[in-house]
């Protein structure tokens, strides 16, 4: 899985003593809790991970035009340091507990010319023997495309559209729209990982709200990844209006028909003129090419 927060780095600070107490500097304090609320979409995975960080910093005005790609930064903060402020606020949203890393890596620099300040994030589980198993059930399963497939579901999971997911893939949408007519099974493991999504930003919204504390963010997300069931209402399919117009549409049928058949009879038997006659005519052309406008 692969992500990015945009957020500049910030090194773990030592904790201080204070008053009877010791306690974590305010700048590191705001450094996790800003990654935990950008990162609380997220399903912690499970088992042993490999991770490794990308620590981009904002490019000193000073720095050459020459060389506008990215440049290493060899000054503070320590890799380690940024390594522990970041993974320390990923615990509990990425992974269930930080001696899940075991394999953890980092690198840091400058920005290139026009590029912000971020973190970039990719996360593997670890490929031990089970690992390689893993990989040889998805290949059994999916075929020649099993790894990329096994991306594209865990990235669903997480709450990334079908577009976001395919990227992270490294696959077009057009592709990802073949293989789930060409793959028995993908759609509908497509859709299963879909609604995990869903039952898990359902869970974090309700948590939110008996913590007391912003669901906005989650109620964001299922409104524009469910818009049938979370969106707006004129989005919404309302199953009950359409039964309901599906009748009315049935007894006007019915109605309508009844209605032919009184006039035709009046027509047989003389009680209408020949303009009648005609309307009718006209009317029963209407109502055979199913044209009623009811």
């Amino acid at each position: 899985m692969q992500f990015r927060l945009d957020i500049t780095p910030v090194g773990k600070g030592r904790p201080r003593l204070g008053k009877n107490r010791v306690f974590t500097p305010p700048k590191t304090k705001v450094f996790e809790e800003t990654i935990k609320t950008l990162t609380a979409h997220l399903t912690p995975f499970e088992g042993p991970l490999k991770i490794e960080f990308t620590f981009v910093f904002p490019r000193p005005k000073s720095m050459s035009k020459r060389t506008p790609e990215r440049q290493p930064k060899a000054t503070r903060p320590d890799t380690d340091n940024l390594i522990k402020a970041t993974s320390d606020a990923l615990n509990g949203r990425l992974y269930t507990d930080d001696a899940q890393l075991i394999d953890v890596r980092g690198r840091k620099f400058y920005a290139a010319i026009g590029e912000d300040p971020h973190i970039e994030v990719e996360c593997l589980p670890y490929q031990d023997e089970g690992g390689v198993n893993r990989a040889r059930e998805a290949a059994d399963r999916w075929g020649d495309h099993g790894g990329k497939i096994e991306v594209i579901l865990a990235a669903l999971e997480q709450g990334a559209n079908l577009t976001e997911a395919a990227s992270q893939a490294k696959i077009s949408t057009v592709t990802l729209g073949r293989w789930r007519k060409k793959i028995e099974g993908l759609d509908d493991a497509i859709h299963q990982a879909k609604e995990r999504a869903e039952i898990h930003l359902l869970n974090a919204l309700k948590t939110c709200g008996e913590a007391k504390e912003d669901w906005r963010a989650f109620a964001w997300l299922l409104e524009r990844q469910y818009p049938d069931r979370w969106g707006p209402p004129k989005n919404r399919v309302d199953v009950h209006q359409t039964d309901l117009r599906q009748e009315q549409q049935r007894r006007a049928h019915e109605i309508f028909a009844s209605m032919l058949d009184q006039t035709q009879s009046y027509v047989q038997d003389g009680d209408a003129s020949s303009s009648g006659y005609d309307a009718l005519t006209r009317i029963q052309a209407i109502y055979d090419e199913d044209d009623v406008p009811f």
